[in-house]
């Protein structure tokens, strides 16, 4: 899984919120965080200039308890 549905939650954004935010469609940022779609470039910097990260940081990929972490913070 990538990292954006990770930073997403940090910040206590819903997908609603990060899509309005990005100006990206909630349905991409449901299937970017599902993987079943890949982000463009121009998707990546504006999810990176929202979530306050690179785009190759929101590459990295990391596990489900990772994402349960965040949630508890």
């Amino acid at each position: 899984m990538l990292r954006i549905k990770f930073h997403r939650i940090a910040l206590g954004l819903s997908q609603r919120d990060l899509a309005r935010l990005a100006r990206i469609q909630q349905s991409i940022i449901s299937q970017i965080e599902s993987g079943r779609i890949v982000p463009t470039a121009e998707e990546l910097d504006k999810l990176g200039h929202v979530l306050r990260c690179t785009p190759a940081r929101l590459l990295d990929r990391l596990d489900d308890t990772s994402i349960t972490a965040a949630q508890e913070a």
